[in-house]
């Protein structure tokens, strides 16, 4: 048996939330900028878990001696990661490590541009 679909999409009210339809699922820009952290002080056990994971993230890349195959893409979208993570951290420690981050793909950009393939 077929399964029915509703025949109004919910993206028609650009995602809002409605009477008819009161959740709300918006989608984010592809190309506009990343939505700034809520106002306010965020809860110290996520900036713990932020940091947990951005120390992983940034051991992960140090590790590497070289960009996989597919490394282009597995670093952008690291970056991407990275540094929508960060801001949610205090302004100077984000820099820090998005710097630290930033290094660590110069780094492997500059060996791939060395020692990548045809050379």
């Amino acid at each position: 048996m077929l399964r029915s679909f509703p025949s109004r999409n919910r993206c028609e009210n650009g995602g809002r939330a409605t009477e008819e339809n009161p959740v709300s699922d918006p989608q984010l820009e592809l190309f506009g900028p990343p939505p700034e952290p809520p106002p306010g002080r965020p809860d110290p056990l996520f900036l713990d878990a932020v940091r947990r994971e951005l120390a992983g993230m940034l051991d992960c890349w140090r590790a590497l001696e070289r960009l996989p195959e597919d490394g282009r893409t597995k670093a952008t979208v690291a970056e991407l990661r990275f540094h929508a993570l960060a801001r949610w951290l205090p302004e100077e420690e984000a820099r820090l490590l998005t710097a630290a981050f930033d290094a660590e793909l110069d780094r492997l950009y500059a060996l791939e541009g060395r020692d990548g393939p045809g050379d």
